[in-house]
Formats: C-alpha cells, structure tokens, sequence
C-alpha cells in the first residue's frame, strides 16, 4: 500500500517544481483525518500529490502526517481512496476532476494521541506494582523491578528526577495519591517516567527497544504501572474494546504503525491512546530509474531511507564500507551491461541488505533497406544494404536467391551500418 498511493500520485503529477517541506523529512506522529467532506481542489491536490512523491523518494516511504488546506488532516487510508478516484477520473474522462472531496473511512483523527512510552534498554526493563487495601482508606504499594536498579518517585503527581525521593520499601498510599516514578539501572538505562493511582489510568509503555528478528520484522513488548487490559491495532485505526487484546509480544515490521490504550482492571480508567512506529528502521535501499534506457544507457538514483552511507560497485562484485560512495542527490548513468550493487550503512553502522540492479536490456531488430544505385557494373546494378538500427550489426545475405538463415551459401558484413555489393 505504500508503494499504490506513491503510484497513484504519480500517474496523477509528474513534473511539478513544487519543493517538498521540511516537516515531511522526518515523521514522528500519526495523524488521522479531520478534514471529512472537505474539498480539495485541482491545484492543491497536484500539489500534495508531489510532496508525497518526494517524501517516497527521500526516505523511500510516504508521510503519516499529510496536512491539507486550512492546516487539516486526512489519513493514510484516506489520501489512498482520494487519489484513487481522482486517478480513475482521469482514465474514464481523460482529465484530472477540478476538485475532489475528503471522505473519511474510519473518522478519527489521531493528532491528540501521545508517543508510546519507551524503556531505553535492549533488554526488557519494567517496574511492576502491587497494592493491598489497609485500614482507613489506605493502601501499600509495592513497587518490584525486574532488575537492580535505583527507583526516584514522587507522590504529589510531579515529574521526578535524581533530586527526588529513593524508593528503598512499600509506601503507604491513599485515594487521592498520585505516584510518579521511574528506574535507573546500573548502566544508567531509564525506564520511561511512570505513574499509579488508585483511581487514575495506568501508563502502559513499551520494555525495551524493539529488537530486530530478523531482516524486516521487530519484537515489542507492552507492560501498564497498574494491572490492565490493553487494546491495539496496528493498521492505523483508532484502538476500541473490540480491537485486539494485547496478550504476547507483538511483531512490527517498518512501517507498522501501533496504537493502544489500556484499563486498568479495578476502577475502569481508561489511559489516553499511544502512538507508537519505529524509529529505527532496517536500512535499506531504493533505486529510481530517471530516465529509460536509450542509447543502451540509463540515468538512476539510488536513496537510502534513512540517513547513512551509500557504498557501491560497478563490476558485481559485492560493495564493502571501503567501496565506492554513492551521493544520493546525484544521479548515476551506467550502460546496459553495467552491474551494480549497492548496500546502505546507517549511523549505527547498521547495514542493509545487498541490493543488485542492471539496466534493461532492450535489443532493436536490424531495420534492413536494399536500394539500387542509379549505375551499372559490367557484370550487373550495383545495390547498397542500409541497416536504419542504433547499434552497428552483422548483415548476412546471399545472391543466389536462397535463404541467407538456412543456405550454404551466405555471406556476411561485418560490424557495419552501409554496405555496398
């Protein structure tokens, strides 16, 4: 679906010297679609159309966040069904609709949603509460990390920080109490800023940073301050009661984008709904064909999608950090028999998997023209042979009227463009 709005976009606005905006370069939230029913007209969306064309071919996706007229929004899913009717506009009618209107599949807009909390380790670091019910209206809370670490906490729902209280046994809580803390461990990882109260939603956060399973595909691991239930989706759509229940790790692969929100199991509150897409995705790179192949040469690009180091070769043979650097903003011409491989190193020296790319071989059958010329040998007319092809070519023939393909009796002209017999 990333590479269809792309392409729709592109059969709709091919040349436009519109500069894409900086916001698009790099993506952090999502938003949905609060521009229902609104129309957009021609210039706007050719416009729009070629800034998500040059977000594809910077970072090789398209923008979550795609911002309309008068600053509103509208989703992924719904600039693909936008683009999708004005695309078959223009091939049942043979010309782009003067405008287009904003319909809303699901109707929600995600711009009020919150960034996933996330712990800063490889491995899963959580801080797990427990509470017992005391005389009085007071509780204990016990608060047990997975692993040794230093736990800083206030009780008056302020951020804390190193300055602030050290949890070193259970605290003695009440109804109105507000608990804000998180964890440091030994190698001064965090554990995202984290909250309980008896009657306040839980925060429900993200364990460690994904880790990579495998060439494309991320584990995720979700844990709430306060026994929930959490509900996601991973395609966009605004979390419900009826989505999914989170029970096991998750699999996400680039462009999974996660959102969900929890309630907490005792008193029913409900936390606000997280946003969550990976940061670091598995590098990778794209080549984009400029031009066709004429002449037996190509012009192409090759872009990475994220930032890092182009390394590449022209012989085939597999590229290393010490081979060639590609400048992504420049273009690379290279024939018909040129074999290159390309590989993307990111700042993490991360690298992405080999990518092999040839030009088309595109092979023009000779054009044949056998004139007479207007004099006479002593033997007979002279007769030129005229190959109208591109490249030079073998001519074979015969003068005995056979079949030059079958006979014995064939000759043949060398690498020539004009031949005279």
């Amino acid at each position: 679906m990333n590479d269809f709005l792309y392409l729709m976009c592109k059969s709709l606005n091919q040349t436009s010297s519109v500069i894409i905006d900086k916001q698009y370069t790099h993506i952090t939230s999502a938003m949905g679609t609060n521009s229902d029913n609104t129309k957009i007209y021609k210039s706007e969306y050719l416009i729009l159309a070629n800034e998500i064309i040059k977000c594809y071919n910077i970072n090789g996706r398209n923008p979550q966040r795609i911002i309309t007229i008068d600053n509103q929004t509208m989703s992924f899913d719904d600039a693909i069904y936008f683009y999708v009717r004005a695309v078959a506009w223009k091939y049942n009618y043979n010309r782009l609709p003067n405008y287009g209107t904003v319909i809303a599949l699901y109707n929600n807009d995600y711009s009020e949603e919150e960034n996933a909390p996330i712990t800063t380790t490889t491995q899963s670091f959580t801080i797990n509460t427990t509470y017992t019910k005391l005389p009085d209206e007071k509780y204990e809370l016990t608060l047990t990390p997975s692993e040794t670490c230093t736990i800083y906490y206030t009780r008056n729902g302020t951020t804390p920080t190193t300055k602030d209280k050290i949890y070193t046994s259970p605290l003695t809580i009440y109804n109105s109490t507000w608990i804000q803390y998180y964890g440091v461990n030994k190698n001064n990882q965090k554990t995202p800023i984290l909250s309980f109260g008896i009657y306040r939603p839980a925060t429900t956060y993200i364990t460690n940073k994904p880790q990579l399973t495998n060439n494309y595909e991320y584990k995720l691991t979700l844990a709430s301050s306060h026994e929930s239930k959490i509900y996601y989706t991973i395609n966009g759509t605004k979390p419900t009661t009826k989505s999914t229940q989170y029970t096991n790790p998750l699999t996400i692969n680039n462009y999974t984008i996660l959102q969900y929100f929890s309630i907490t199991k005792d008193n029913n509150k409900i936390s606000p709904i997280y946003y969550y897409k990976n940061e670091n995705p598995t590098p990778y790179v794209t080549v984009i064909n400029n031009t066709e192949v004429r002449n037996n040469t190509q012009s192409i690009q090759i872009i990475g999608n994220k930032p890092g180091t182009i390394y590449y070769t022209r012989n085939g043979t597999i590229p290393t950090n010490k081979s060639l650097i590609h400048n992504p903003k420049n273009n690379m011409t290279l024939n018909v028999k040129t074999q290159v491989k390309t590989i993307l190193e990111d700042t993490n020296k991360k690298q992405s998997t080999l990518l092999f790319y040839q030009a088309p071989q595109y092979i023009e059958p000779a054009i044949i023209l056998l004139s007479s010329w207007w004099h006479w040998t002593g033997e007979g007319q002279a007769l030129q042979i005229v190959d109208f092809s591109r490249e030079y070519s073998n001519v074979y023939f015969t003068t005995d009227n056979s079949n030059p393909k079958t006979s014995n009796t064939t000759k043949i002209g060398k690498n020539v463009k004009q031949m005279d017999i």
